[in-house]
């Protein structure tokens, strides 16, 4: 195998790997189902 083709090979598995571990995170982090905001109404009933 060529010097070239090596180091695309090596390009694409560590872009996969990327891939890869943000699509893991992303899910791990939806697993949590963590709300960032109040709705109006939530925020209406809720005690500051």
């Amino acid at each position: 195998m060529n010097l070239r083709r090596k180091n695309r090979l090596w390009v694409v598995c560590a872009v996969l790997a990327g891939l890869a571990l943000t699509t893991a995170l992303v899910l791990y982090a939806l697993r949590a189902n963590i709300d960032l905001f109040y709705t109006p109404g939530g925020n209406s009933l809720r005690q500051a």
